[in-house]
């Protein structure tokens, strides 16, 4: 083979070891950041209740900072304490797995819960909202153990 073909080939390769190392860094960084702690949360709310769709963000509004929750569902319930009752756990379980920084700060959690009913051209959308009061603002952090290695 020829000079140019091992050029295009190496310098090929070198391309793709780069961009495979840069995706890594860029998903490492969106990990450990608030909208991996976000995404986390709302996967894990999606698993566990078996939604159509979920959405958490932390949003700041005039200084105050909340979680808002948003799911979609087709499961319907008998009545509004049933909503409210489903809205409360799923607030307490979204809050309880989520691990971003500002956890401590969030005063709230808000959660909407749209239900779609029907079928076809006559599908309906109800929709209702419930918020409930962060059972970890203000906590102090957990304390992490003490060091086993060795003193010098």
């Amino acid at each position: 083979m020829g000079k140019s073909v091992w050029f295009i080939v190496v310098f090929g390769l070198l391309a793709t070891a780069g961009l495979a190392i840069a995706m890594f860094l860029t998903l490492e960084m969106f990990q450990q950041s608030a909208a991996g702690s976000q995404s986390k949360t709302a996967e894990a709310v999606q698993a566990k209740f078996k939604f159509e769709s979920v959405i958490a963000l932390v949003i700041i509004e005039e200084g105050r900072p909340h979680l808002g929750l948003r799911y979609s569902t087709t499961q319907g319930l008998p009545n509004a304490e049933g909503e409210t009752a489903q809205m409360t756990e799923v607030a307490q379980f979204a809050i309880g797995t989520y691990d971003g920084k500002d956890k401590r700060l969030i005063e709230e959690i808000r959660v909407t819960r749209r239900e779609r009913r029907g079928a076809g051209f006559w599908v309906n959308t109800y929709e209702s909202r419930h918020t409930i009061p962060n059972p970890f603002k203000g906590m102090p952090e957990p304390k992490r153990p003490p060091s086993t290695s060795p003193q010098r």
